[in-house]
Formats: C-alpha cells, sequence, structure tokens
C-alpha cells in the first residue's frame, strides 16, 4: 500500500510525546506517514525554517505553528483553512481564545495542539484580596510599588514572539 508522507517541524522530541502521538495517529490512518522533522526549541527558528522552505517552493505539509504566525502565513496563502475539517461543535471542546488565535479573516487556520494559559500570581502579604479587573490592578500598582526595591509586576521578557 502507498503512502502518503506528510512533514512538519517541531522541537526536539526530548520525552517522546511527539513520537506517541505520531504512532498512534498513523494506527488509524495506514494510508498516511508523518515524518517529525527535530527542529530547534526556539519558535523563532523554527518559523524561519518553516518561511524558508515556503519560499523555495517545498513547503512543509504539516506546520506546527505559534499563534502569531496564524495572520501572517494565511494572508501569504502558505497554509489552508480548516473549516472543513474542524467543525465548530469540535472547536467548542478548546477555550475560545485558543480557537480565536487560529482564525484570520473569517476562517480556521489552526487546530491548537497545547494552551497557553496565563497565570497571575499575587502575593496575599502584600495584596488581602486579588483584584477583580485589569483597572483595579493598575491602581495597586500605582500604590504598591516601589522600584527598584519592589515592583509591581515582573515577567521574563526578551525581545522574541514569547513576549506577545
Amino acid at each position: 500500500m502507498s503512502q502518503t508522507v506528510l512533514r512538519m517541524i517541531g522541537p526536539e522530541d526530548v520525552g517522546g510525546a511527539w513520537s506517541t502521538v505520531i504512532e498512534q495517529f498513523q494506527k488509524h490512518h495506514p494510508s498516511l506517514r508523518i515524518d517529525y522533522v527535530s527542529g530547534p526549541w526556539s519558535t523563532d527558528e523554527r518559523q524561519s525554517m518553516y518561511v524558508r522552505s515556503f519560499l523555495a517552493g517545498n513547503p512543509f505539509e504539516l506546520v506546527y505553528m505559534d499563534v502569531t504566525w496564524t495572520a501572517k502565513f494565511a494572508e501569504k496563502g502558505w497554509i489552508l483553512p480548516l473549516d472543513h475539517w474542524f467543525s465548530r461543535q469540535r472547536q467548542g471542546q478548546f477555550f475560545p481564545g485558543d480557537i480565536e488565535a487560529g482564525v484570520y479573516e473569517g476562517h480556521v487556520y489552526r487546530v491548537p495542539v497545547t494552551s497557553d494559559v496565563g497565570v497571575l500570581y499575587y502575593r496575599r502579604d502584600l495584596i488581602p484580596v486579588p483584584p477583580a479587573t485589569w483597572e483595579e490592578f493598575e491602581q495597586i500598582c500605582e500604590r504598591r510599588s516601589n522600584p527598584p526595591e519592589r515592583y509591581c509586576i515582573v515577567f521574563q521578557g526578551m525581545q522574541y514572539e514569547g513576549l506577545v
């Protein structure tokens, strides 16, 4: 039996999660074979690899992409809408924001694999009741921060897409 080969780039599969998912998929779809290219951990570097493949005319068939790539890739026609395969009912199994991040001009171009849910921690010794709105958060920051001894909010930031 002939197999259709679908290639993709992802981060190094250190724990074997991708291998397991691909193996299970191929059991259910024996006519398809997934070739997983182990790429760098940096999403920026993987994005560059995908872009080079698109520009060279030898694109990867599956794109494991960050939400920040959706509009760029869809606008250039590098990825196809998935509306036909990813019904509203199936979309309802995900957080709404994860779905919205994969929509461009009314079409779904991305199915979430994972969810990046931000978490805001606070110190109960400084703030007994957490703010309920962003406005309350800003007010607390104005009252409680005292740089450089104490900042209102700190985060890991770098000049790369993760900062978004």
